[in-house]
């Protein structure tokens, strides 16, 4: 579904929505770090559709950090490469 939803938004079809912009900052999250890094992916997702609502996330957020239930920067993962290879050629075609 969210790849017929990203034809439609680059074809102009329909307007992106929240949905849209969430799954595009869940999908940048793993495309740069090989797994979703929560942190980042909420962050981001945040500052493009209500970067006030953020603020009343910030106390549960400090809670995760502080009690390690959420790191503050992303950790490596073996087979990145290979995993952003494989987004390029499903982006371009590559796969059929």
């Amino acid at each position: 579904m969210h790849a017929l939803e990203a034809i439609a938004l680059k074809e102009k079809y329909k307007p992106p929505t929240k949905t849209t912009t969430m799954y595009r900052s869940f999908a940048r999250s793993i495309e740069q770090n090989g797994r979703i890094y929560e942190f980042g992916f909420m962050l981001e997702y945040f500052l493009k559709t209500n970067p006030f609502a953020a603020l009343k996330m910030l106390p549960m957020a400090f809670s995760l950090l502080t009690h390690k239930r959420m790191p503050l920067l992303p950790k490596a993962v073996e087979g990145r490469h290979e995993l952003n290879r494989m987004f390029r050629n499903i982006t371009t075609g590559g796969y059929r």
